[in-house]
């Protein structure tokens, strides 16, 4: 799992389909990220950074040792 980032959308509150909302991708998309069942398309990376702006996505991939790029 992603634990970072399920604990990134847990600290704004976010379920996971609020969350998949925000970043303009289908809520089963979302939750395959999370478990890592599915690696992460450009798009929600480039929808991530447009709507979390001040947020390192590298971040994840250094905690995880799974790229979110």
């Amino acid at each position: 799992m992603r634990t970072e980032l399920i604990s990134f959308r847990k600290s704004l509150g976010l379920n996971i389909e609020q969350m998949a909302l925000k970043t303009q991708i289908s809520k089963s998309f979302y939750e395959k990220i999370e478990r890592v069942e599915r690696n992460v398309s450009n798009n929600f990376v480039s929808n991530f950074r447009n709507t979390f702006p001040d947020t390192d996505v590298e971040y994840f991939s250094c905690t995880t040792g799974m790229s979110l790029l």
